[in-house]
């Protein structure tokens, strides 16, 4: 009985000891040198020495997650940071001195937390190291052009320059009124039925967008331009651009003659009564000399023209030079 037991316990002398809780082995982070870009895809480096750990080998783990406030979990599993896609399965098994490089791709800008540990083959994990940096929105730009003035029913070009660091969809609409609003969900409560350029188009890099409008109801209309990551929706856009103004004019109408010594023929008006546009050329031809104001009316006369305007208010007619 007693050789038994002595046996047993010189056999239970050679069992391997099991592993220490945890290790002292950490590694280096390094994020991007510069800012890192909203929606595009960055690098982080990982490199170390995992020679001193059983095999001299272990197992590289990262996370990443916006804000400072709270600091890397004592584990990688209980760390709440996404995953850093480090490679292939397998590919975060290092041995010795190594290098490794995984890519996120952050969807706000701000500032980030990195979180790495290294695990030996028995899974026990050492100290977390970490590393800050700075993801910034993405470059994103909008201009536009457009005549100032046009006619009813008249056709004209819009044409919109854009530049987008990232991928994003581009929109643009002509809708009556001097504000864009930020989401497309209230454009038809609000606008009626907008005109449209583009339409929810993907785009990146520098380039433009051009379309041809025709308004059928007179007044001010803005060149709205939308920018954004998503089709755009409820949500506001990444970026929202009055891009130009047009003023739709009423058509002319056309008033008749004058006559007098002058011979003013042809008068038309537009956005002015008949009766009023005459009065004007009436007015305007009774004098000796051609006025270049009459009453709130500033007039241009040439070769045989006159134009007539005040704001919005326009009167054309003809007549016979002396």
């Amino acid at each position: 009985m007693r050789m038994r037991l002595a046996l047993f316990l010189v056999m239970a002398t050679t069992v391997p000891a099991a592993p220490a809780s945890g290790h002292g082995v950490t590694t280096t982070i390094t994020p991007p040198a510069v800012a890192a870009v909203e929606d595009s895809p960055f690098s982080i480096a990982f490199a170390g020495d995992v020679t001193s750990l059983p095999g001299g080998e272990g197992y590289v783990e990262a996370r990443i997650r916006s804000g400072l406030r709270t600091p890397c979990a004592a584990r990688e599993l209980q760390d709440p940071g996404e995953r850093v896609l480090i490679g292939p399965p397998g590919a975060n098994h290092v041995h010795g001195a190594f290098g490794v490089v995984g890519s996120f791709e952050a969807d706000e800008p701000g500032e980030y937390l990195i979180c790495a540990w290294i695990a030996d083959r028995f899974n026990e994990s050492g100290p977390p190291a970490a590393a800050t940096m700075i993801v910034r929105p993405p470059v994103l730009r909008l201009a536009g052009t457009a005549p100032r003035r046009v006619s009813i029913r008249e056709p004209f070009t819009v044409t919109v320059d854009y530049v987008a660091e990232v991928a994003r969809y581009l929109t643009v609409l002509v809708l009556r009124g001097t504000r864009c609003p930020g989401t497309s969900r209230t454009l038809g409560a609000i606008f009626g039925q907008p005109a449209v350029v583009a339409d929810n188009a993907e785009v990146v890099g520098p380039g433009s967008a051009a379309g041809t409008v025709r308004l059928a109801r007179a007044g001010t209309y803005t060149v709205c331009g939308y920018l954004d990551e998503q089709v755009l929706g409820s949500s506001q856009a990444d970026l929202v651009v009055n891009a130009a103004t047009v003023v739709v004019e009423p058509l002319f109408r056309t008033c008749a003659s004058v006559g007098r010594r002058r011979r003013i023929h042809g008068v038309r008006a537009r956005d002015v009564s008949c009766a009023a546009a005459r009065s004007v050329a009436r007015r305007w031809g009774a004098s000796r000399r051609a006025p270049r104001r009459i009453g709130a009316y500033r007039c241009f006369a040439r070769s045989g023209r006159v134009t007539c305007t005040a704001g919005a208010a326009q009167v054309r007619f003809r007549y016979r030079p002396r």
